[in-house]
């Protein structure tokens, strides 16, 4: 009698590991091992993400108090700006109450202004001031021509110690007229740039 075939044991684990449903299944096991092992890489690459996201809001949140906080500075330092504004405003017309501005005077080397500009109001005008009376005569400006093709001469501010004195150099102010010479109200803009 022959001798019976023996059967390898390696021939049955061989036809189990290769059926169809084992080869499948070692398949989505190593594929769930990658994928399980993604996944945590891109968990953590989400943590991450999601600290760097809450850092970004808290330093919005700061520039957005900051800017906050800006505005209402800026806000204020306005109406600073205004108040001073309508300070120097009073101040400038304050300063002006007093004056007037005299045209038609030539400009000469070593001129006195002060006894040239009493003067002119003494002779033209029939006015007499002491010597405390007029605080400030001073010539400003650009020269302007007394007369078409004539000489020029700059303008001269004129400050009385007195309001009614000035109030008396513009009442006579007219017996000027057909001369070379004028007076009249301070109306200079001393401060230029002003937004009301």
């Amino acid at each position: 009698m022959a001798e019976p075939v023996k059967r390898s044991f390696v021939a049955p684990i061989v036809a189990v590991l290769t059926s169809p449903i084992v080869v499948v299944g070692s398949v989505l096991a190593i594929s769930m091992f990658f994928l399980s092992s993604y996944q945590q890489n891109t968990n953590i690459q989400l943590r991450e993400l999601a600290k760097v996201i809450a850092d970004l809001n808290k330093g919005q949140s700061r520039i957005l108090t900051t800017h906050k906080e800006l505005l209402e500075a800026v806000s204020e330092l306005e109406g600073k700006v205004k108040y001073q504004r309508n300070r120097l405003k009073a101040v400038d017309a304050f300063t002006k109450e007093k004056n007037v501005v005299v045209s038609g005077v030539l400009e000469k080397d070593g001129e006195n202004l002060e006894s040239e500009i009493r003067s002119l109001l003494s002779k033209r005008l029939s006015l007499i001031f002491g010597d405390l009376d007029l605080e400030l005569v001073r010539r400003f400006g650009r020269k302007v021509s007394v007369k078409p093709g004539g000489d020029a001469a700059r303008r001269i501010i004129v400050r009385f110690a007195n309001y009614l004195d000035k109030v008396r150099v513009l009442k006579s102010a007219t017996k000027l007229n057909g001369t070379n010479y004028s007076v009249s109200d301070d109306t200079r803009r001393l401060l230029t740039n002003s937004k009301a």
